[in-house]
């Protein structure tokens, strides 16, 4: 099914709230876990013997593990709310993808042949915000350059997560570039991949380059057009209510609550001085 991704995919309504949704995120949320399914996977001799059903089971279960931290253990819980049912689930164990543990409990086979631990994945979590902190710490310090270690660590580049093809279309610089001091904080132009242009306009959020230029002249940080959309995601999620006009919204809660944005920018993103 092809989204129409020309305008916003919510209307205004109240957001659900799902009930994990009220439980204390750890520091460094937006250093996602990520299922990995090798390229061959399709084609594998025990996969193509197994029902459609069966496929879909385990890429969706294999999902919900590496966002819960599971380890690859899959309960009759989470399988029912997957979809699934006792025998798909007794197909996998057949087919030699699961293992069963015991009668509410099946383990994905290998699991930590292809997939880091949850300890793995909470102790990059808790460096990246310790880098981000270290590099908020020294900003406020009057430290220009920051803490070299930190930065690295908290610029995003320490995800195992895959990266979307970029694309060579750039979104052109502001006419005030050049004729003011947020050339100094933004770069003249900046790069958007394809997804995540989808994502921004599914979500209606029109311009990136306002949010990014906002955020520079509002906070005095730096971000990527990615962090951007982090930071719009962040915002329209804590709304009560969709707003009719999501850049507007995303634009007037910068203006009125910069050091909010900033604290999600340096504690969440990861973004170092």
């Amino acid at each position: 099914m092809l989204l129409d991704t020309a305008r916003p995919l919510h209307s205004r309504r109240q957001l659900p709230r799902l009930a994990h949704q009220s439980l204390p995120l750890p520091q460094g949320r937006t250093l996602m876990p990520w299922f990995k399914v090798d390229d061959q996977f399709w084609s594998h001799p025990k996969v193509v013997e197994l029902s459609a059903d069966a496929v879909a089971l385990w890429v969706r279960a294999g999902s919900y593990a590496a966002q819960h931290l599971t380890d690859g253990k899959v309960t009759t819980g989470a399988l029912r709310m997957l979809g699934g049912a006792r025998e798909i689930a007794d197909e996998l164990v057949l087919g030699g993808l699961w293992d069963q543990v015991d009668n509410r409990t099946w383990q994905f086979r290998d699991w930590f042949d292809y997939q880091p631990t949850a300890e793995e994945v909470a102790d990059r979590r808790a460096k990246r915000s310790a880098a981000g902190k270290k590099g908020a710490e020294s900003r406020w310090h009057g430290k220009s350059d920051g803490n070299p270690m930190a930065n690295a660590m908290a610029d995003g580049s320490q995800t195992d997560a895959p990266s979307p093809s970029r694309t060579r279309d750039f979104y052109s610089p502001s006419k005030s570039q050049s004729r003011n001091t947020r050339a100094k904080l933004t770069t003249d132009a900046i790069e958007v991949s394809d997804m995540t242009r989808r994502l921004a306009a599914q979500k209606g959020i029109t311009s990136l380059r306002a949010i990014v230029d906002a955020i520079a002249r509002h906070t005095a940080v730096k971000v990527t057009a990615d962090q951007a959309f982090q930071v719009c995601t962040h915002l329209l999620e804590k709304a009560k209510y969709w707003p009719d006009a999501p850049q507007r919204y995303v634009l007037s809660c910068i203006e009125q609550s910069p050091a909010e944005v900033q604290k999600h920018l340096y504690e969440h993103i990861g973004v170092a001085s």
